[in-house]
């Protein structure tokens, strides 16, 4: 099942890469429906979705850097960036 998570570029500026919304465990927020995303950023104050991406959650793997399992930021299959260390490596 196809998972969503809410995703905008760090400053609004594409080359900075994209920030997340987490909950209080620093963990990514997954949504099951684009509009339960939208309806949580609405319960939040937020009512104008411009700049804000719901990215498809596909894959949960292990980073190569600090071995924690969580949901990546794919970028080809070469790179992820880890929610937990923050460490950006090779797969």
């Amino acid at each position: 099942m196809v998972k969503y998570k809410i995703a905008r570029y760090i400053n609004n500026i594409s080359i900075n890469g994209k920030e997340f919304i987490l909950d209080d465990k620093n963990k990514i927020i997954e949504f099951d429906t684009i509009d339960k995303a939208k309806e949580y950023l609405e319960e939040h104050g937020i009512t104008e979705f411009e700049g804000f991406d719901f990215d498809e959650i596909e894959e949960e793997i292990v980073c190569p850097r600090c071995k924690g399992k969580g949901i990546f930021d794919d970028n080809f299959g070469l790179e992820v960036d880890c929610p937990d260390c923050f460490g950006t490596g090779r797969l």
